[in-house]
């Protein structure tokens, strides 16, 4: 592409002349001959610090909103804005070609979507997910490590999805994402919230800062979807730039209200009311959350235009969603793999899970090294409260002492014993040694991951292989 046409869709005009540019990167490695890079600030580098060698790897020009002297130098006001716009620019602004939904909220982010995918599958439309597990569509998967991608793999993966004809697309937004612009070209068709429980404080430097920035979405899209039970709710709703309609579990009055709900055991059934509609829910599924995810993800696709009657065929067989509530069964042994990583997620889970044991509830889980530590003493309350045995071990150390991490869990621990294994490995196999017929074994943290950071190295593990080798089913 042209890279005065490039900057002219943008208003922005340079003195090169003919310039043909081959790709947009904020990545200095990606930087090739004809790339366009784009020197930005994150928390560990300066982009502007790898001017230098970006030229000497083929830069065709560099924007920056730094003064830097030297020649193909494009200044601008903000250049992490003018990323997303960049690459939204570069790829021909495929988010226009689909319905953009957006996703956003501490937990339940990955379901709801999966649940909405479904629905809109279910309805004879093409549907794509951008989110924690990756870019998919049908017979299409490209891992991409994030939540929300990059904005040069975002709008990547964008034209790949557009091109492949897809109509719809769900996308998880994280809140780094957001602080960080990444979305802000897409113009989101509709939003979503699910609810805000502790966690990225490190990243942001307080829970304000964090919701703040997860109500940003709202600013950029045109209708809104709002959990009338968190108490965030109004924050969101005061941002919302279109019209915001609410959905409510809890019995607060809402345009989508759950009412009737019965959970027993795998079985959950709810009557769905709206104002004029009613429809009756059942499927398989554990927990509250559960029935929030559903009704989410129902109410959103009333909100598509998809009837209440496809969506209650479709939720009568749910996916199974990886690393959520993934229930491994063999040998008179249940295990149960889920991503909880914060109080509250921990919480719902173990709580779902001990409501229908009769036995004991072993859980296994740790917390991640170099992110926010306020919330190891909370989620060791948390499993201490609920679970019959816990047993600490590592989940991503990073560049922290296992032990150290362990020791911050513990301080949320009052008069219970506590076993702890810093390897992951050693203490899922303890769990299951210690499980009797009937006891229930959650392995909590790592979901769907199938890594783990190590003195700062990534190194391969799975939760769900390391259980289904135990279990004698690999």
């Amino acid at each position: 592409m042209n890279l005065d046409f490039l900057l002219g869709e943008l208003g922005i005009r340079s003195n090169f002349g003919d310039v043909e540019v081959t790709s947009v990167t904020e990545n200095v490695k990606n930087v090739k001959d004809g790339s366009l890079f784009v020197a930005v600030k994150g928390e560990s580098f300066d982009g502007n610090s790898f001017i230098s060698e970006a030229f000497s790897r083929g830069a065709a020009a560099v924007v920056t909103d730094k003064d830097i002297k030297a020649e193909k130098i494009i200044k601008v006001a903000d250049a992490r804005l003018l990323l997303g716009f960049l690459c939204s620019a570069f790829y021909s602004h495929p988010q226009y070609r689909m319905k953009m939904i957006g996703i956003t909220g501490t937990n339940g982010k990955t379901t709801t979507a999966e649940y909405l995918r479904h629905i809109i599958g279910f309805s004879g439309k093409k549907c794509a997910v951008i989110g924690t597990l990756g870019s998919r569509a049908e017979n299409y998967f490209s891992e991409t490590g994030y939540t929300t991608p990059s904005a040069e793999l975002l709008f990547s993966e964008l034209k790949k999805l557009a091109d492949a004809g897809n109509e719809y697309c769900i996308m998880e937004v994280s809140s780094q994402a957001l602080a960080q612009k990444r979305v802000d070209p897409i113009e989101f068709y509709l939003s979503v919230f699910t609810n805000i429980g502790r966690d990225h404080t490190d990243y942001h430097g307080s829970m304000e800062n964090y919701v703040r920035e997860k109500t940003r979405l709202f600013s950029l899209s045109e209708r809104s979807l709002i959990n009338a039970d968190d108490a965030y709710s109004e924050m969101f709703e005061n941002i919302a730039a279109g019209s915001a309609l609410s959905y409510s579990v809890k019995g607060k009055y809402a345009d989508y209200m759950a009412k009737n709900i019965r959970i027993s055991d795998d079985k959950i059934s709810y009557i769905l009311l709206k104002s004029g509609s009613i429809e009756r829910l059942q499927f398989e599924g554990l927990g509250e959350y559960t029935v929030y995810n559903t009704l989410a993800a129902a109410s959103a696709a009333d909100i598509l235009g998809i009837d209440f009657s496809v969506s209650s065929r479709a939720l009568q067989v749910l996916p199974d969603v990886k690393g959520r509530a993934q229930k491994i069964s063999a040998n008179g042994k249940t295990v149960y793999i889920d991503f909880a990583h914060t109080p509250e997620s921990l919480d719902l889970i173990l709580k779902a899970l001990k409501s229908r044991n009769k036995a004991k509830l072993i859980c296994v889980f740790g917390c991640g090294g170099n992110r926010d530590r306020s919330k190891r003493s909370k989620m060791g309350a948390v499993a201490a409260e609920t679970a019959d045995t816990v047993i600490l071990t590592s989940d991503n150390p990073r560049n922290e002492n296992p032990d150290e991490i362990i020791s911050d869990i513990l301080k949320g621990i009052n008069n219970k014993a506590i076993v702890t294994e810093t390897d992951r490995e050693k203490a899922i196999s303890l769990a299951i040694e210690k499980a009797e017929p009937d006891d229930i074994v959650l392995i909590a943290g790592k979901g769907h991951e199938e890594y783990q950071y190590l003195n700062g190295e990534k190194k391969y593990f799975s939760d769900e292989i390391t259980v289904k080798k135990l279990l004698g089913l690999m």
